[in-house]
């Protein structure tokens, strides 16, 4: 390997981790149940399955808006995306079409615990808003 390119290497690794907002998050940070005041459940489950119920279909199934609500099951891993930390999701299963939907949510670390959020519509505007449920 040329030292051109293992500069380029260790250049991009440098910048994706000041680029990146706060630590790597562990699965452990994000496994768990996780609901909003609506009443949508989203369980991730170690080993990266995910189940979701009464989830807003517009928020999470691009180009869907019904029903308004859908129930699915798929998979989750945790990714780096323009400076963010996100969960990333993939819905094998939907309730509310046949097919596969892509989407994901923003790790946000605050004082009182992570939440996982997505924007509502512009970024920087209303957040829909997830947090870790203390039982199930």
């Amino acid at each position: 390997m040329s030292i051109l390119a293992q500069s380029s290497i260790v250049v991009s690794f440098v910048f994706c981790l000041l680029a990146c907002k706060g630590p790597v998050p562990s699965n452990n940070e994000v496994v768990g149940f996780w609901t909003n005041n609506d009443g949508a459940t989203l369980g991730l489950f170690a080993g990266g399955y995910l189940e979701g119920d009464s989830l807003p279909t517009a928020l999470f199934v691009a180009m869907h808006d019904d029903p308004p609500l859908f129930k699915g099951t798929g998979t989750w891993r945790i990714k780096e995306d323009q400076g963010n930390w996100k969960v990333e999701f993939k819905f094998d299963k939907l309730s509310c079409y046949s097919g596969t939907a892509f989407s994901s949510m923003i790790i946000d670390r605050q004082d009182n615990g992570i939440a996982l959020f997505k924007w509502k519509g512009e970024e920087g505007g209303a957040r829909y808003e997830m947090r870790r449920m203390i039982s199930r």
